[in-house]
């Protein structure tokens, strides 16, 4: 497969994994600004306890979902580059029900 086809079989990938998480709402176009480069030096901030988020999932729309980390907590670091938060470890999965663990 050329880089261009396995580019848009990932591209597509991710649409679907977007539908899944979201129930069926359609995937977004996303834009460079939407993805992190590949950080060189984090910092670490401390364990992340809990996260708070708002998305529109089909049948619940515009809604809050809140999560409590179960087992091994995650790492809260921050991108010493571009002050950009990144979430690394724990024992925590994401499916399309939402955050579990």
């Amino acid at each position: 497969m050329n880089p261009r086809g396995a580019r848009a079989a990932v591209i597509a990938d991710a649409k679907r994994a977007y539908e899944g998480f979201h129930w069926g709402v359609p995937a977004k176009k996303v834009t460079r600004e939407d993805v992190s480069p590949v950080p060189k030096t984090l910092i670490k901030l401390g364990s992340l306890q809990e996260v708070v988020y708002a998305t529109t999932k089909k049948g619940d729309g515009y809604s809050f979902y809140r999560h409590k980390f179960e087992g091994k907590k995650p790492v809260l670091a921050m991108d010493f580059d571009n002050d950009r938060l990144h979430v690394l470890g724990g024992s925590y999965t994401v499916t399309e029900r939402g955050i579990e663990g």
